[in-house]
């Protein structure tokens, strides 16, 4: 039992490592541009991969206008994403409609103070 545990925290560390190679994060400093063709979700990342083969993960972000409202769960394969350099806005055009979320930021929130009157 004490070796299954220790291969099974073992596998946890290196995979969770392996991730966060194979998935950079993108934050404000980096630019982003393609075309999804494969997505995934853990917690409140976002795991993207472009057609042209590069991979990352995006971290958290809400936007209460649509549904579903986490980014996570919103990217669809075929989407395509842009991002410009030292901005914290992601741009989703999926059949030719726009789609804003803010990097680390929740919009639109629709339980805040102007609700509570």
């Amino acid at each position: 039992m004490g070796l299954f545990t220790l291969i099974a925290i073992a596998l946890l560390v290196f995979g969770s490592q392996y991730e966060e190679t194979k998935y950079p994060l993108i934050g404000k400093g980096s630019p982003l541009q393609g075309k999804v063709i494969a997505t995934g979700a853990s917690q409140s990342v976002a795991y993207v991969k472009f057609d042209d083969g590069h991979e990352f993960k995006l971290p958290y972000a809400r936007n209460n206008l649509y549904t579903p409202f986490y980014l996570n769960t919103f990217i669809q394969v075929g989407d395509s994403l842009f991002k410009k350099q030292n901005s914290d806005t992601l741009t989703i055009i999926r059949n030719r409609d726009r789609f804003v979320f803010v990097l680390g930021e929740e919009l639109n929130n629709r339980l805040g103070p102007q609700w509570n009157e």
